[in-house]
């Protein structure tokens, strides 16, 4: 193998490495960047349930939101002062 050869064949190698790191970075960047979108919504939920209680923290996290039973409010029929009528 000449030392142009050597030269290439090391070159080759030092790119692919690089591409691999590149990647790497690239990955670890876009699950950061969906950390903090997560966080963000964590803390605009909290805020909105501290405001409006509970229904207003599962609208901001994009749970189903039920409507208020007839009864005048939600409840999963357990344990529930309703149930003592």
């Amino acid at each position: 193998m000449t030392e142009q050869e050597r030269i290439e064949k090391e070159l080759a190698r030092l790119r692919r490495a690089l591409q691999f790191w590149e990647d790497k970075l690239k990955e670890h960047e876009l699950e950061e960047e969906s950390s903090d979108d997560e966080s963000w919504l964590r803390e605009q939920a909290m805020l909105a349930g501290m405001r409006g209680g509970t229904q207003a923290y599962n609208e901001v996290i994009g749970f189903d939101v039920e409507e208020e039973e007839e009864h005048g409010h939600q409840c999963v029929y357990r344990g529930c002062w309703c149930l003592d009528d």
